[in-house]
């Protein structure tokens, strides 16, 4: 029977080419951690005194901040998130401009405004602008919700010795910043360093053992064949909350390694419940259902993912190869 090799099958596109990895790159929770800390800057006004900012006023601010320009500043980056999370790049562009033009509170708020522009940025394929907003928002004030992006993005460009240098700034202003520890864990791995990786990651955790964390370490540990301990952490983010859908599928996949197949198809249901359109459960579950000697079943599962990423080589050659196989 034919064996495909269980690295290929949850890689998003692009990830096989730029790092071969065990599992989901997990985006949309990245997202939510950016929503979450400009809240917190814009219900904050800016900042602490003394924190990230040092000083947020006086010199700090770059526009008077009346209540109504605060207000309707907040309410159009705000907007132009629920764009961007919508796929509505170009509206959302439209939104933070608009909020750019009328003016930023603080240099902390317009800095966190500059790093949503550069996520805009990237996802329409506009990188060295993108780039040039993560330095602009790194020079208005050098946060760690700004460092620790700009070091994802030197990191997605392969830029990987500025990646790091980028994480450990952050951590000089913030060394309690569990994802610039993650980051750091990322970048050190890709650069053939495991055990600092390593230390990176379990500082992280320690620091803060939430779904972005414990993931991370997660695939770095699956990666390194290290499956028993990776469920444990994919398990400590379904615990918190089951309906993480990177920690499932990686679970998943692990379980599938490991030989447990009944232990993988379970988390590949639930996964199925919640993520009807999730192509990487189809190409799983069939990977699982063909070891199995279950033909029919890998056969549809296989053509399901096909419908969701058409023209999927990998896919292409899975459904070519039950075509060859006997039970």
């Amino acid at each position: 029977m034919r064996v495909p090799n269980i690295s290929e099958i949850s890689a998003p596109p692009g990830e096989q080419t730029r790092r071969r990895r065990f599992a989901l790159f997990f985006g949309a929770g990245v997202g939510l951690l950016i929503a979450c800390i400009l809240s917190v800057v814009m219900l904050n006004g800016g900042g602490s005194k003394g924190g990230l900012s040092a000083q947020l006023s006086g010199d700090a601010q770059t526009q008077p901040t009346d209540p109504s320009t605060r207000d309707e500043f907040t309410r159009l980056v705000r907007a132009g998130e629920q764009l961007a999370k919508a796929g509505d790049l170009n509206g959302a562009m439209n939104h933070y401009d608009r909020a750019l033009a009328i003016g930023s509170p603080t240099r902390l708020a317009e800095s966190a405004l500059r790093t949503y522009r550069a996520g805009a940025l990237w996802r329409l394929g506009r990188r060295e602008d993108a780039m040039g907003e993560h330095d602009r928002a790194v020079a208005l004030d050098p946060n760690p919700f700004a460092g620790w992006a700009r070091g994802e993005t030197l990191r997605k460009l392969g830029r990987l010795s500025e990646a790091l240098e980028a994480y450990e700034l952050t951590l000089r202003v913030a060394p309690e910043s569990a994802s610039a520890h993650t980051g750091r864990g990322e970048t050190l791995a890709r650069m053939g360093k495991p055990e600092q990786a390593r230390a990176a990651f379990d500082r992280a955790v320690e620091i803060d053992a939430d779904a972005y964390n414990l993931t991370s370490r997660g695939l770095f540990l699956a990666e390194r064949g290290l499956l028993e301990e990776a469920i444990v952490d994919f398990s400590g983010v379904i615990a918190r909350d089951a309906s993480q859908i990177p920690a499932r599928l990686n679970r998943a996949n692990a379980y599938a390694q490991l030989g447990r197949l009944e232990k993988a198809l379970e988390d590949y249901a639930a996964a199925a419940r919640l993520r009807p359109d999730n192509a990487s459960v189809y190409r799983g579950r069939g990977w699982v259902y063909e070891r199995q000697g279950l033909i029919a079943q890998a056969r549809a599962d296989y053509e399901r993912a096909l419908q969701l990423t058409p023209g999927d080589p990998w896919l292409k050659d899975a459904v070519a190869g039950l075509g060859r196989t006997t039970r």
